[in-house]
């Protein structure tokens, strides 16, 4: 399974291996699923190999937000990497961040 979450434009992701970035955070309760994350610029990714139930599998990590306004947060996508065709997105959201 790979799932992509898409930032909105006015927040970028914060990643807890660089010390630089993750200073000052709480440890986050993520879940041990996840074999790999790769934070890029414009969303996280993530990869689950173990994953065999049919229960919720859940997704968090910090971001940042880089300037105030409103942005849409384009759909999260989540898939099977070897069957493409079964997949899901996530509903667009409305953020709104304040200085």
């Amino acid at each position: 399974l790979v799932l992509e979450d898409y930032l909105p434009a006015c927040m970028e992701a914060i990643n807890p291996e660089v010390p630089s970035q993750a200073a000052g955070l709480p440890d986050c309760d993520c879940s041990t699923l996840f074999d790999r994350k790769e934070y890029l610029a414009h969303r996280v990714r993530a990869f689950c190999t173990r994953w065999a139930s049919r229960d919720l599998l859940n997704m968090q990590y910090y971001a940042r937000v880089k300037r105030a306004g409103t942005s849409m947060a384009p759909p999260a996508h989540a898939q099977l990497m070897y069957e493409p065709q079964t997949y899901g997105l996530s509903p667009n959201t409305k953020v709104i961040s304040k200085p």
